[in-house]
């Protein structure tokens, strides 16, 4: 066979295998692509909706490990105040509970924030308040904390939340304070030297809206930042018991000199 036949094999041969790669590529391309597409909405569903079916739960069974990370003191307001008054131990301790999480809008990073009674997250981009709703779900499950969520229309029917209730409960309070002060300093709201907007007229069957159950609260969602200024790690203060020559701490500073010295000293 001669040299020009080869040759012209070998392109041929080079052609083809070049030209099934690119096919080959397309196809494993579009397959992945299939794939990826798949599984995203199949995460969707496990995301919301089975975090739903999970959260309730919590509510099926009266288990007192559902709120055994939560200490007592937060269920009374004032407590609770003299608590956040400085950096307390356990506000650290909920700053390192964290929980990693991949949404349809990102991956993010959450833990709650017991100052602010909010859900502090790190993520690359904004995500909406449904993703994260249903990450707050899956937190409260597993770090056993039920009633830091707040949100009262995921919330059984019948289950009143008792950080809302308290929240309602200081509110009244805070309007008593303010109605006691103007009947002190004898100020009369109800006088015609003030201007007041007329109520419309209800409608027949009309119900006014003053039940607590009528009043929407929602959970409260911080968010802190990208990913990458997330500190897992609590880093610890490097400290070295070195002294010098004179018997004085070296710190955390120390120049090659006192260093070659302390180097002769143990060797020897």
């Amino acid at each position: 066979m001669s040299s020009h036949i080869i040759d012209l094999l070998y392109t041929f041969q080079s052609s083809v295998i070049f030209t099934a790669s690119i096919v080959l590529c397309y196809s494993l391309g579009k397959w992945s692509r299939s794939i990826v597409e798949s599984y995203t909405e199949k995460d969707v569903e496990a995301l919301d909706v089975k975090e739903r079916k999970k959260f309730l739960e919590l509510f099926e069974n009266d288990n007192h490990m559902t709120n055994s990370n939560i200490h007592p003191d937060l269920y009374c307001y004032e407590k609770y105040i003299q608590m956040i008054k400085r950096e307390s131990e356990h506000e650290t301790l909920w700053k390192s509970r964290i929980m990693f999480q991949n949404t349809p809008q990102g991956n993010l990073v959450m833990f709650y924030d017991l100052y602010k009674h909010a859900f502090g997250y790190f993520s690359d981009i904004q995500i909406s308040y449904q993703w994260l709703n249903a990450c707050a779900m899956k937190y409260v499950r597993i770090f056993y904390c039920r009633d830091f969520f707040l949100d009262n229309k995921e919330l059984p029917e019948n289950y009143k939340n008792p950080f809302n209730e308290m929240k309602l409960e200081e509110e009244k309070k805070e309007k008593e304070k303010k109605r006691e002060k103007r009947k002190n300093l004898n100020i009369d709201f109800q006088s015609d030297a003030f201007l007041r907007k007329k109520k419309p007229d209800k409608k027949e069957g009309e119900k006014e809206e003053t039940s607590k159950n009528e009043i929407r609260f929602i959970n409260n969602f911080r968010r802190l930042g990208s990913i990458q200024n997330c500190k897992i790690l609590n880093t610890v203060p490097y400290t070295n018991n070195l002294t010098n020559e004179n018997g004085s701490k070296l710190g955390n500073k120390m120049n090659y000199k006192d260093f070659k010295k302390t180097r002769f000293i143990d060797e020897n």
